[in-house]
């Protein structure tokens, strides 16, 4: 039988002789890699540095773009749409695995590809180019401008005062450069009124009726000399000479003459004469009518609406206008205890136009302090009214009434408070009535009726309600003032008002007392924005209470 010897056991020259050709195989491995690796590196640093030399091609290919483009070219624009590139910041001796070490390249602009180039001459310094009417830069010193555009169609156009206007459509192709030669001519001088032909003022009035700015359009320099003259052709008031270095040639007047009163009314020539810089004379004139105009009536807004103290009027005031007052009054009551006094203390702004209504709207403010206590602010109420006008003439006008109003001092536990002085004006709640207004030369009459609805009703404890709930009644307000002229001193208004409230609704017909009662005096300084306001209010309940009071206010209309 033969044998054999077991499979796992090898003889020991066996093990010994593989040994030796896996060393000599591994070796040669080895040997292999090494001259492969070298030549890897060799290989990556000749690419490099080609990479680097194409990159300093560029960039002087670039250079010479920049040359030839104005230097304008910047502002352009196509400034926005230059791209991002990477210029490595290793050299040719680096080793292979620090350009995954290194820290990031260097980052440099270079110019799209995908865009032109519309390059400008022959203007004048610093004339103004524009783009499909975007302005995209100024011609410098040499007259000219290059604009950087995207591919497509594009009008390009250029203007200077003293110069005619140029404009040119153009298309643009990416990597093109179109040249375009400006032909911009020097404008002859002349001179032409900007606005109206006819402008009406008020000297004695303030501000918007009293002064008025005359626009002259110039199509070159010059030198102008403005005068005013009247029906007969005297001259009345001079203006000045004045450099005409800019299109637009502004000249203000106010409706007085040399010696600072106002003019007379009547029909006046405001003209402008000038000479241009390349000798050619021009004149342009507007005809002014200088008229008496009633005041623009200041308005205490102590009721929360323009008009007189207690009672709105339908006057609307005019869009872009505006006016604020502030006022205070003291107060003496009389009581079963004696005497108390207060001092109400209210301010107002009012200004017209409200969206695209013809209308005006107030928001005012009013803090009741009693006299000899510190100001306590409980006491506040806040008030914003809207009048809108129906229609108006010479002798009759109506309008629309809304208001809101709220009072931090409410206490529904005590039912006579607010105090009885606040009664007839600035309730909280809200609001909405209507006011009719008639006028006879500058004697007006008007009264309006309002319908309220609150939580809260004064003396509520003593009619048919045990707790406050929703409480709707009217208001019922009339007043009247007349306009007395003063000559220079301006004009004075002298008016009354009265007011009074209804029972709630559910309860008993008729008022409610108090009844409210107002005089007042305005005094309309000429030519002045301001107005002063004195006036006396009262309030009677019955014959053993009332209280009487008067205080001053200013108004501001602009």
């Amino acid at each position: 039988m033969e044998h054999r010897e077991p499979a796992s056991i090898r003889p020991l020259p066996v093990i010994l002789s593989n040994l030796a050709i896996a060393l000599a195989f591994l070796s040669a491995v080895a040997s292999c890699a090494t001259s492969q690796g070298t030549a890897y590196a060799a290989s990556a640093s000749d690419e490099e540095a080609a990479f680097l030399a194409a990159q300093e091609k560029k960039e002087e290919e670039k250079k010479e773009e920049e040359e030839q483009a104005s230097s304008g070219s910047s502002s352009s624009s196509g400034s926005s749409s230059w791209s991002w590139s990477t210029t490595p910041s290793s050299t040719s001796d680096t080793p292979l695995w620090t350009l995954f070490l290194a820290p990031p390249a260097t980052p440099v602009y270079q110019p799209p590809r995908e865009v032109g180039t519309v390059a400008v001459t022959g203007m004048p310094r610093g004339a103004q180019v524009h783009v499909d009417g975007l302005v995209t830069g100024f011609a410098g010193p040499d007259g000219t401008l290059a604009v950087v555009l995207p591919p497509g169609r594009a009008v390009v156009g250029a203007s200077r005062f003293g110069y005619s206007t140029w404009s040119a459509e153009v298309r643009v192709e990416a990597g093109a450069v179109i040249r375009l030669d400006a032909d911009m001519t020097p404008a002859a001088f002349s001179l032409a009124a900007d606005g109206p032909a006819t402008r009406r003022l008020d000297p004695r009035r303030p501000r918007r009726d009293g002064a008025s700015s005359f626009i002259f359009k110039a199509t070159a320099e010059g030198r102008a000399v403005t005068t005013v003259t009247d029906a007969s052709g005297r001259r009345v008031r001079s203006l000045g000479q004045s450099d005409v270095d800019e299109p637009d040639f502004i000249v203000a007047w106010d409706g007085r003459g040399d010696d600072g009163r106002p003019l007379p009314a009547g029909t006046y020539e405001l003209v402008a004469a000038g000479l241009g810089s390349d000798g050619i004379p021009a004149t342009a004139g507007f005809r002014v009518e200088l008229v008496e105009l009633p005041p623009e009536r200041a308005s205490t807004m102590h009721s929360g609406y323009s008009g007189s103290i207690l009672a709105p009027d339908a006057t609307v005031m005019e869009r872009g206008a505006s006016q604020t007052a502030l006022g205070t009054y003291a107060i003496v009551e009389t009581t079963v205890t004696g005497l108390r006094g207060r001092a109400p203390l209210w301010y107002g702004v009012r200004f017209g136009g409200v969206g695209f209504l013809d209308a005006e709207a107030t928001f005012s403010i009013m803090d009741g302090m009693y006299l000899g206590y510190a100001v306590d602010m409980s006491n506040l109420s806040v008030e914003g009214t809207v009048k809108a006008r129906l229609f108006a003439n010479d002798r009759v006008a109506a309008a629309l009434l809304a208001r809101a109003s709220i009072g931090s001092y409410l206490d529904p536990t005590a039912s006579g408070y607010p105090p009885s002085w606040d009664g007839t004006a600035r309730f909280p709640g809200l609001g909405a009535g209507v006011v009719l207004e008639g006028r006879v030369d500058d004697a007006r009459v008007y009264a309006s009726a309002e319908a309220v609805g609150s939580t809260y009703y004064p003396g509520w404890g003593s009619g048919p309600w045990t707790t406050p709930g929703l409480f709707v009644w009217a208001y019922l307000r009339a007043g009247t003032d007349a306009l007395v002229s003063l000559g220079q001193a301006g004009d004075l208004s002298v008016g009354a008002s009265v007011a009074a409230r209804t029972q709630p609704v559910g309860g008993e017909l008729g008022f409610r007392p108090p009844l409210g009662v107002a005089a007042e005096l305005t005094w309309y300084p000429a030519a002045s924005p301001f107005a002063l306001q004195a006036y006396a209010v009262g309030e009677w309940r019955d014959f053993g209470s009332w209280y009487f009071g008067g205080g001053l206010g200013v108004t501001m209309s602009f």
